[in-house]
């Protein structure tokens, strides 16, 4: 009993409120990777688990206990331990009333990182985890959670999602040596960049499409299900469907609410609801909901929509028409001639005018719109065939393009 007291471990400490921010995590995880490639060479610990836990443990390295102590596991001491030693509250009681608990304070971050991995190996109800295939940190994970090393039933998936989120996976791939200044090269070969490669908005993982890319390509090139893609992502309905150069994917749940420090954000000419809850990483229903607003309803241009804190119940924001009045510019190159048989008005100041064309073999009473955009700078056909309600590929169809490529001054017609 005494030796799984020496290192039980903190939930309190574990998962404390305040988290470590990214680049401190990435800074945590350059600092610490040789050790814990180290502790893999010694022990057969996978060097991701290792920073995984200390990650999560140690809130990588911000935690009391680390600071002060050297202690990035929350070890407690034992009946055994003869070394210095810190008091804290933590989760020891006597006769009801919550006492300080002592635990190990170490010379060293290292000392603590290799403790820890005494521990596992000393243990026998953690022997199974040895077994196991090489660098399956899953397993790992699943199994020091059956052993009893944490009670928290979410602990395996929190180290998965911080093994792969940072691609801690790569430093199980460092050979295997007994010479340690060839695992310290190999170490040092795994560059801070590596940890930081995804991209993310709002702390949720992104990737951005190139040329001709289709929602199908994009699952095989990450790895993730399409079913997840589908679900994530408001905006993308099927697998076949081909998306804009540079469109944003999420491979992650955006939030309900930013994280960032910026409270609203002010509409643009002519950005949808969607255009905003992909820039800000927060999910459509929660902004529609956020800023009292009807679904599909889309905001005029200067309003506010808010992104984390709440307006008041009264605020509604400007909303603009469902079928947007496309400003007619005069000076810019019209790459698709106006069509035979367009009637154009001469348009007064501001020069907002739907083209109207009438079809000769219909009633007087039975006109159809048509409607032409200029494209401006930051437009995709992924963000028109969402403004517009109509497929890339129509959009395609309408202008004879070959591609996604679209420019800056040019006349698309996006709707009939």
């Amino acid at each position: 009993m005494k030796s799984r007291l020496v290192f039980m471990l903190s939930l309190s400490l574990m998962y404390q409120v305040a988290q470590a921010s990214r680049e401190e995590r990435v800074m945590y995880i350059e600092r610490y990777k040789s050790i814990a490639i180290q502790e893999m060479n010694r022990t057969g610990i996978p060097a991701s688990v290792k920073m995984a836990q200390a990650i999560l443990e140690s809130r990588a390295g911000t935690s009391v206990l680390a600071k002060t102590s050297n202690n990035h596991f929350g070890i407690k001491c034992g009946g055994n331990w003869d070394g210095k030693s810190v008091y804290r509250k933590d989760d020891d009681y006597h006769r009801g009333k919550l006492i300080q608990s002592c635990f190990r304070a170490y010379n060293t971050p290292e000392e603590s990182f290799m403790a820890h991995s005494d521990f596992l190996v000393s243990q026998p109800r953690y022997s199974f985890l040895f077994k196991l295939k090489s660098g399956d940190y899953k397993g790992w994970a699943y199994g020091l959670k059956k052993a009893g090393y944490a009670s928290d039933p979410s602990y395996p998936q929190r180290l998965i999602d911080i093994i792969e989120t940072f691609n801690l996976q790569a430093l199980d791939r460092v050979l295997r040596t007994e010479d340690p200044e060839q695992w310290l090269m190999l170490a040092d070969e795994i560059s801070l960049e590596s940890f930081a490669t995804g991209r993310y908005i709002n702390d949720a993982k992104v990737y951005y499409t190139s040329p001709d890319e289709r929602v199908s390509d994009v699952s095989e090139s990450t790895g993730i299900a399409l079913s997840r893609i589908l679900k994530y992502n408001e905006g993308i309905t099927n697998s076949d469907q081909e998306l804009a150069p540079n469109t944003i994917v999420y491979l992650q749940p955006k939030r309900k609410s930013y994280r960032g420090k910026k409270k609203f954000h002010v509409v643009q000419e002519g950005e949808s609801m969607l255009d905003i809850s992909q820039r800000y990483g927060v999910k459509l229903d929660a902004l529609y909901e956020r800023n009292h607003m009807q679904k599909n309803s889309q905001p005029a241009k200067g309003a506010k929509i808010y992104l984390r804190s709440k307006p008041d119940k009264q605020y509604q924001p400007k909303l603009r028409s469902m079928v947007e009045l496309i400003p007619v510019q005069k000076d810019l190159p019209n790459t698709n001639p106006k069509p035979e048989g367009l009637n154009w008005e001469a348009p007064a100041e501001p020069e907002l005018v739907p083209t109207i064309e009438t079809h000769p073999e219909r009633q007087s009473s039975e006109q159809q719109e048509v409607v032409h955009y200029t494209v401006k700078s930051g437009d995709t056909l992924y963000g028109l065939s969402r403004r517009f309600g109509i497929s890339i590929d129509r959009i395609k169809e309408m202008n004879k393009l070959d591609g996604t490529q679209i420019h800056i001054g040019q006349v698309l017609q996006v709707k009939l």
